[in-house]
């Protein structure tokens, strides 16, 4: 669990916010490759998130494809239930072309997008163009299965070579990771590990859902206290001389900072 943990934090952190820019811009080329023309993504710059795409450029298309390609299209949703994509192609697929669910159906979002184009051509006085295909005729499931297509290439996708870099763990990754753990604040280390160790314990001996967050968040709560007490209660022993060279002789380690306070809420995003 602790490992799961940082591996966790350090990809919301770190590694998500740097993949999805370049996935938006992936996904600009897609379209200025294929369908040349249309609006997509047409003031979007190298460097910026999908949050930045305007509606009249498909904002919505973009995370539509960005959620799926990196399998994380279940996080937020509306409707009676969160869409089970599954984890397979097979799975993300059916999703995609609406079979699995209609909330997945790329073609239809796009007809939507049309739909609201034409709104407000027919509004504003604009001429936006419509996302079609070369010949003018309409974006359809097989214009879906070549994104697919595309989205699942790791190694010639416009976006799949981009979505692949992420799943690829790297020495040069692994050792950025060490780093990163390497300047983590000290008391918030101390606490991760500790949290770590109980969820450990509590999984093994539960049947709990790991996706239902109140006892993790109140396994958190406790961990936070345990670990204060821990310091005033021991910090004589934790500072003493000996127990200092015996950390700096045999492991190279500094003591512990007994006056360093962690987060008053740990286990959330990282743990859950």
């Amino acid at each position: 669990m602790f490992a799961t943990g940082m591996l966790k934090e350090y990809y919301n952190d770190i590694i998500w916010p740097n993949v999805e820019a370049e996935l938006a811009y992936a996904v600009k080329q897609y379209f200025d490759t294929h369908y040349k023309g249309s609006n997509i993504g047409k003031s979007l710059a190298q460097g910026e998130n999908a949050d930045k795409v305007k509606p009249e450029e498909g904002k919505e298309l973009f995370n539509k494809i960005i959620y799926l390609v990196m399998q994380r299209t279940g996080i937020s949703s509306t409707g009676s239930r969160v869409p089970q994509v599954g984890d397979s192609r097979a799975e993300q697929e059916a999703y995609f072309l609406g079979k699995a669910d209609p909330r997945g159906d790329f073609a239809a979002a796009v007809e939507n997008y049309n739909n609201y184009l034409r709104k407000i051509n027919a509004e504003l006085s604009m001429n936006i163009p419509l996302l079609t295909r070369k010949n003018g005729q309409p974006f359809d499931k097989s214009d879906t299965k070549l994104l697919l297509d595309d989205m699942f290439n790791e190694t010639n996708g416009i976006i799949g070579k981009i979505a692949g870099q992420m799943k690829r763990l790297t020495s040069t990754s692994a050792n950025d990771i060490i780093t990163w753990i390497g300047d983590y604040p000290e008391a918030k280390l101390d606490q991760a590990i500790i949290l770590g160790m109980s969820l450990s314990d509590f999984y093994r001996r539960t049947d709990a859902d790991p996706m239902i967050t109140i006892p993790i968040e109140q396994i958190g709560k406790d961990t936070s206290k345990a670990l204060a007490d821990y310091k005033k209660k021991y910090k004589g022993n934790l500072l003493s001389k000996d127990f200092v060279e015996y950390l700096d002789d045999y492991y190279g380690m500094e003591p512990i900072d007994v006056k360093s306070k962690g987060s008053k809420n740990p286990g959330g995003k990282s743990f859950q």
